[in-house]
């Protein structure tokens, strides 16, 4: 191995953390759910699955990469918890991550043209997916950048729920069935919550130093103590959404295996309620958005080889 390789290593590690690889699971779960619902309806394709799947996959990294540089720019990750930002600290110039976020979001689009071309033959309905993926392109880089950054405006919980819920499930499922039935709501709205509950971890972690400059969130407008009954309530409500789809659908009991991350997520909530100091609460921000990742494989699990 050359000097030249190390370099190369060392000048890739940045872009890994800015990627923040962590949380491409929560991203997915909304594809998952819409996945195993098509497939209880027997109408699964593979070949949208996987591209629904990847364009998840880069939605979510075109959303940290300009959150990255967002906060970065407004001054935000000066003191920041938890994972390294790495244009705050100089790892990657902005002129780097700007030319950066370009590329992923045309790459985001070349993927999402490739999954609407493949399921849809309807013009009208061409047009309103690419509308939804100009939308949601829009929504990963919009979060912290810009003067009209609604990350800053407390719509971080809606865009969330809107975006890694009831669009990425419904749109996974549409793109396989061309229909959409109203119960679908249920598991897409649960996989919403249990997405705006990660989010709202990472802001009541960050509520203070969010506060110093200018960026409200959801956990700043409650305060530290009601934020812990908001973050209970979106931890908890999906669990009885998922299990109301279930019930209508006639799932058998093995299906079930899906409520597997309940115990976990139940001593989250416990730990949070106790909680004192809010910078302690970054060790839970991998748990819960790997306990949602779960359920929501589990889900597609019971779907596939229970049902």
């Amino acid at each position: 191995m050359t000097w030249s390789y190390f370099r190369k290593v060392n000048q890739t590690i940045p872009w890994i953390q800015a990627a923040r690889l962590r949380t491409l699971p929560l991203g997915l779960s909304c594809v998952l759910v819409g996945g195993a619902c098509a497939y209880s309806d027997n109408s699964f394709e593979v070949l949208p699955f996987i591209l629904c799947l990847l364009t998840a996959s880069g939605l979510q990294i075109l959303s940290n990469f300009a959150n990255d540089l967002g906060d970065a720019i407004k001054g935000s990750d000066e003191n920041r918890s938890g994972e390294m930002r790495t244009v705050a600290t100089g790892l990657i110039q902005q002129s780097q991550m700007r030319r950066a976020i370009l590329i992923t979001s045309a790459i985001v689009f070349l993927l999402g043209s490739a999954l609407i071309f493949i399921a849809f033959e309807s013009i009208p309905i061409i047009v309103a997916f690419y509308l939804l993926g100009g939308l949601s392109i829009w929504s990963a880089i919009n979060y912290t950048m810009g003067e009209n950054a609604y990350g800053y405006k407390a719509l971080g919980d809606v865009f969330v729920f809107l975006f890694f819920g009831l669009v990425g499930t419904l749109g996974t499922y549409y793109s396989m069935t061309h229909s959409l039935p109203l119960d679908l709501l249920l598991p897409a709205s649960g996989t919403g919550l249990l997405a705006v509950s990660v989010l709202h971890l990472n802001n009541m972690r960050d509520r203070e130093e969010d506060l110093k400059h200018d960026k409200h969130t959801i956990a700043g407008y409650l305060g530290h103590e009601r934020s812990k009954i908001y973050f209970a309530l979106l931890s908890l409500v999906p669990f009885a959404l998922f299990g109301t789809y279930a019930l209508q659908h006639g799932f058998e009991n093995p299906q079930y295996i899906f409520l597997v991350p309940l115990p976990i997520i139940a001593k989250s909530i416990r730990t949070v309620l106790k909680n004192s100091d809010p910078s302690q609460l970054d060790r839970l921000l991998k748990v819960n958005a790997l306990s949602s990742f779960v359920l929501a494989l589990l889900f597609l699990v019971g779907n596939i080889w229970l049902g």
